[in-house]
């Protein structure tokens, strides 16, 4: 619609009819197809990538060099990984920050 706008405003109203076909044409899919209904809420993330990734420098920074992020149903914990931890690479979820 911004691109038939622009071509409206640009060589004059002589493409105006076609404009109003695209946006009748659109307003009538969306309808069909219920998109402009919300399926869901969109809320705020309780726990951010951002606010894992300063949990996991401070524990640096408070000399732990080895940390370890937990994800529970109700819980994001960081934690000091335990000294000898031999897990295996399937027991581990690597998350990129």
């Amino acid at each position: 619609m911004a691109f038939s706008n622009r071509v409206v405003e640009k060589y004059g109203g002589v493409y105006a009819p076609i404009r109003e076909a695209l946006s009748a044409d659109l307003e009538a899919m969306q309808r069909r197809e219920g998109l402009n209904e919300d399926p869901m809420p969109r809320t705020a993330a309780k726990v951010t990538q951002a606010d894992i990734a300063r949990a996991i420098r401070a524990m640096r920074a408070a000399g732990y060099p080895d940390v370890r992020v937990v994800f529970k149903d109700d819980a994001v914990i960081v934690e000091a990984a335990p000294k000898g931890s031999k897990a295996t690479a399937d027991h581990l979820r690597i998350i990129s920050l």
